[in-house]
């Protein structure tokens, strides 16, 4: 499942899923609060890319917890330009 707070995003990956169609692939527009709360669903991975540098540094930590706890791991990159730079693959505790 791919989870995006850009409605334009969730689009994009749509359209291009129609292309290429999947039925272990979903997109859904929604945040990392309301998946933790009307979701007892756990994820292998919770990824999150052009996310960390948009975060305020206080939240960042809390973000990477929130992420954990509906994942069993996490992998935070920066993306710059061409360059993806993994910044964290974490095993944080969720509590």
């Amino acid at each position: 499942m791919g989870i995006d707070l850009s409605e334009r995003n969730i689009a994009r990956a749509k359209k291009t899923l129609l292309k290429h169609p999947s039925g272990k692939i979903s997109f859904q527009h929604s945040n990392i609060d309301e998946i933790k709360d009307s979701s007892n669903k756990n994820f292998n991975f919770a990824i999150l890319t052009f996310v960390i540098h948009e975060v305020n540094e206080e939240e960042r930590v809390n973000l990477l917890k929130k992420a954990a706890s509906v994942a069993d791991g996490t992998i935070a990159a920066y993306c710059e330009g061409i360059k993806l730079e993994i910044i964290s693959v974490s095993l944080f505790s969720a509590s």
